[in-house]
């Protein structure tokens, strides 16, 4: 398939795009030269970049006290990468957001991620049933000892705050 093809076939080009992108995320995902939490941090931004660039939402990214020195183990930094690509598509698909804060900070051994919606918001009290992405969501963040707060009502745009100890990303320094 010539580039051509692609130029005349703009939904073949976007499977073209997509599937690089998958390739692209695999690659990093099993890269041990990407195995720091900085290279961590850089491809989770671009990633939540990369899902709200083809639509009308403004992303501020805000990324503070990030060790250079701390080993994010792949199968750890694939979790995030998976945490990251829902909760975003979660916006796109449900929120009706004008503008996401995607935050990222390192503090008392723990890393925080935080995105937060300025959109119609939703009931997420434990009576209400059907969040079956935030529930396998919780699961992936447990499953790193983790921690998510989900906050959100009608009318009030949804907070999402993972937090996940150090000792849970990979190996720490030893010195």
């Amino acid at each position: 398939i010539s580039m051509l093809t692609f130029r005349k076939d703009p939904i073949l080009a976007g499977e073209a795009q997509q599937l690089m992108r998958e390739l692209e995320q695999s690659v990093w995902v099993v890269n041990p030269r990407r195995d720091d939490l900085v290279s961590t941090v850089e491809f989770l931004v671009q990633e939540a970049r990369f899902q709200l660039s083809q639509t009308t939402v403004d992303i501020r990214t805000e990324i503070s006290d990030i060790p250079e020195r701390v080993t994010v183990l792949g199968s750890v930094r694939r979790s995030l990468l998976l945490a990251v690509r829902g909760i975003v598509a979660n916006v796109l698909s449900h929120s009706r957001a004008t503008s996401v804060r995607f935050s990222i900070v390192a503090e008392a051994e723990t890393l925080r991620l935080s995105v937060e919606d300025n959109g119609v918001g939703f009931d997420c009290s434990p009576a209400r049933k059907g969040h079956r992405g935030f529930e396998m969501l919780r699961t992936r963040i447990h499953a790193l000892a983790g921690r998510l707060d989900i906050r959100s009502s009608p009318g009030a745009g949804t907070s999402v705050t993972i937090e996940i100890p150090f000792s849970s990303l990979g190996k720490m320094p030893t010195d």
